[in-house]
C-alpha cells in the first residue's frame, strides 16, 4: 500500500465517480496513512472535493492546506481537535461526536467564525471528557446510547458490539449531565 497506489486507487474512483470524491484518512483503523504529501497530489484533480482526516494529527493539516487549492476543503474527524484544526484553516468536521451532540459542534464553528474565541475554547474543553468516552474509551456503543438518552433513535450497536454495561451507561448519562443536556 505505497503512495503510489493509494493515488492512483483514488484516481481512478474520482474519474469514474459522478460525484465528488473525498479521501479519507483513519490510520487508526485502516492501518495505513495517507500522507500529507499524497493528498496534496490527490488534490489537483477537479473531482477530489476533500479529505476527511480522522488521524488527530494536526499537523497533516498544517502541511495539506498550504499545497491544495482554495476549494479543496480539509475536514476533520476528530472531535478533540475541532477548534484547533479550524484555527488552522480546516474547513469543518465530520464527527463522532456530532452524532450525539450535533447542536453543540455548531457551536464550536459558530462561535469560532464569529471570532468569539474564548467561548469557542470553554466549549471545546467541556466537550474533551465526552468525545474521549464516545471515540477512545467506549466507542460506538456509548454514541449510541447517549443518543437514547437525547431523545434520538441510537438502538443497540452492530456485532459483534455489545451494548454499554451500566458503568459506562452512568459515565455516559454523568457526561450529559455535566453538559446541561440531561437532568441528574
Amino acid at each position: 500500500m505505497s503512495p503510489d497506489v493509494i493515488k492512483r486507487y483514488y484516481f481512478e474512483v474520482a474519474d469514474k465517480s459522478q460525484v465528488p470524491v473525498l479521501v479519507y484518512n483513519i490510520p487508526q483503523n485502516t492501518g495505513l496513512s495517507v500522507e500529507p504529501s499524497t493528498v496534496i497530489e490527490l488534490s489537483h484533480h477537479p473531482n477530489i472535493a476533500g479529505v476527511k482526516d480522522s488521524s488527530g494529527v494536526l499537523s497533516n493539516l498544517t502541511e495539506v492546506v498550504p499545497g491544495v487549492r482554495p476549494d479543496f476543503r480539509f475536514l476533520l474527524g476528530a472531535g478533540s481537535i475541532f477548534l484547533a484544526g479550524l484555527l488552522l484553516g480546516a474547513s469543518g468536521g465530520i464527527l463522532a461526536l456530532a452524532a450525539a451532540v450535533p447542536e453543540l459542534c455548531v457551536e464550536i464553528q459558530v462561535l469560532f467564525r464569529r471570532g468569539k474565541l474564548a467561548e469557542a475554547r470553554k466549549l471545546q474543553l467541556d466537550l474533551a471528557p465526552l468525545n474521549k468516552a464516545l471515540t477512545q474509551t467506549l466507542g460506538i456503543p456509548a454514541i449510541k446510547y447517549a443518543l437514547d438518552l437525547l431523545g434520538y433513535a441510537g438502538g443497540a450497536p452492530r456485532p459483534p458490539l455489545l451494548p454499554l454495561d451500566e458503568s459506562g451507561k452512568a459515565q455516559v448519562r454523568h457526561l450529559l449531565v455535566k453538559l446541561g443536556l440531561l437532568e441528574s
